[in-house]
């Protein structure tokens, strides 16, 4: 449990290292290539997906941060 909470934290400062080098336009095209990924696999699924709790927390501090 440790050890996948200390890999995700690292995952995530690892890409937020690497976001931080793009350009605005380069930004915004990731995000509508991760839209459109999200909505190819969402047309595959046959149930709604469950997030786990670090997934949601994960998500709550991304979109809080988003708001400043």
């Amino acid at each position: 449990m440790l050890f996948s909470l200390l890999t995700r934290f690292l995952t995530i400062f690892i890409d937020l290292l690497r976001i931080a080098h793009f350009s605005s336009d380069n930004k915004n095209l990731e995000t509508l290539m991760f839209r459109q990924q999200l909505d190819m696999l969402a047309r595959k699924q046959s149930h709604a997906l469950r997030p786990s709790r670090q997934e949601k927390w994960m998500l709550a501090v991304l979109a809080a941060s988003q708001k400043r």
